[in-house]
């Protein structure tokens, strides 16, 4: 009797011990998502303005801090402060709207999407540059030569644009003299398009707004803006390697009440941003500055690592209050909010190797071997 009731009281001791464990462990919250910190750089009043800007870099790591409103081109000193402006010298009147500026490898180039074009400045100075007859979206470097991804929208609503024939450009090269066409969109005819009302085409701008660059082998790279969906196109202009997540879809805000003192026939733009910017890193892996989930969401940087085939991802500590752009100078990865006085950071490449790197899930990477092969051998 006496040693059943020792088994009794050793099991209830062992069961409390248990259920003791057991809530105490319960209670201990799952560890939190791991953000990396990003540096304030150039953060000081002096460095700042009211207006937007963007940073870029050359090819050799040289950073570089873009006024639009004055035209202004800021070197980021090693300090981490910005030199003296460099004002580029226009002709004719200022544009109204600066969408985008990029830097040519070189760093003697600046090629700008205002307005309903875009503007060109070498060494400082503008350049005539012909017109496009549709609406640039992403503009870059194609080695040094500027190429603009199109929006299927004519820029004119012109007669002339109903005798167009063909396709419409997906990607278009300035070779110093003339426009070529790239890439084309293989669904949608260059007439049927040109004779539609873009008026309130926003599906236009959601399913096909994409940025634009090359890397340092001379491939073309397009990432969409609004679906995470980003091409490798090969020498001609073919996609050679596709990353898609979340399927490719267009990413949407569900749609809002009805306003009654909208205009008639009046469409809110509902996409969100999927991707805002991307870059070749130094040590050529691409990186990808990506809305985690959605609008009003935090930041991530994305990394594609050609020799894995794998996507992986960072969570940052940043917000995303709006547009975003990215640069890869000599020792990390710039970023710069839309807004100047919002902000400027450094990722240093150090602190990029040691992140905790995750897998993008649902991500899908297809490449086309013969494609691939055939870009391959013309750098």
């Amino acid at each position: 009797m006496k040693s059943q009731l020792m088994l009794a009281r050793r099991f209830a001791r062992w069961l409390v011990a248990l259920c003791t464990f057991g809530i105490a462990a319960g209670a201990v919250a799952p560890p939190a998502e791991r953000r990396l910190v990003a540096e304030p750089v150039a953060s000081g009043e002096a460095d700042s303005w009211d207006g937007s800007q963007f940073v870029r870099a050359d090819r050799i790591g040289n950073v570089f801090f873009f006024r639009p409103e004055t035209l202004d081109v800021y070197p980021l000193a090693r300090s981490g402060k910005l030199q003296e402006a460099q004002r580029l010298e226009r002709v004719g009147a200022a544009p109204q709207i600066v969408r985008d500026a990029v830097l040519s490898p070189g760093g003697d180039v600046w090629f700008l999407s205002v307005d309903l074009g875009v503007r060109r400045f070498v060494n400082g100075k503008e350049k005539p540059i012909p017109a496009l007859d549709w609406r640039p979206s992403g503009i870059g470097f194609h080695r040094d030569q500027p190429v603009v991804s199109i929006v299927p929208l004519p820029v004119s609503d012109d007669l002339v644009f109903r005798e167009r024939k063909g396709q419409v450009p997906r990607l278009m090269e300035f070779d110093g003299d003339r426009w070529n066409v790239e890439a084309e969109y293989s669904d949608l005819s260059a007439a049927e398009e040109a004779e539609a009302n873009p008026r309130g085409r926003n599906d236009a701008v959601a399913q096909h707004a994409a940025f634009v660059t090359s890397d340092s082998s001379g491939r073309l790279w397009v990432a969409r803006q609004y679906a995470y969906v980003v091409e490798q196109l090969g020498s001609s202009g073919q996609t050679r390697l596709r990353i898609a997540v979340d399927g490719g879809k267009v990413r949407e805000t569900k749609p809002a009440a009805p306003d009654p003192k909208r205009p008639a026939g009046f469409q809110a733009f509902r996409a969100e941003a999927a991707i805002l910017d991307l870059t070749e890193g130094r040590d050529h892996k691409m990186y990808f500055l990506a809305a985690a989930g959605g609008a009003g969401s935090g930041l991530a940087i994305d990394r594609y690592d050609p020799v894995l085939t794998r996507l992986e991802r960072v969570p940052l500590t940043l917000s995303q209050p709006g547009r975003f752009t990215i640069a890869a100078g000599r020792d990390g990865l710039y970023l710069a909010a839309w807004n100047a006085r919002a902000g400027r950071w450094k990722l240093s490449w150090d602190a990029l190797d040691e992140a905790p790197w995750k897998e993008v899930p649902s991500t899908d990477i297809a490449a086309d071997e013969t494609k691939a092969a055939a870009s391959a051998s013309t750098p």
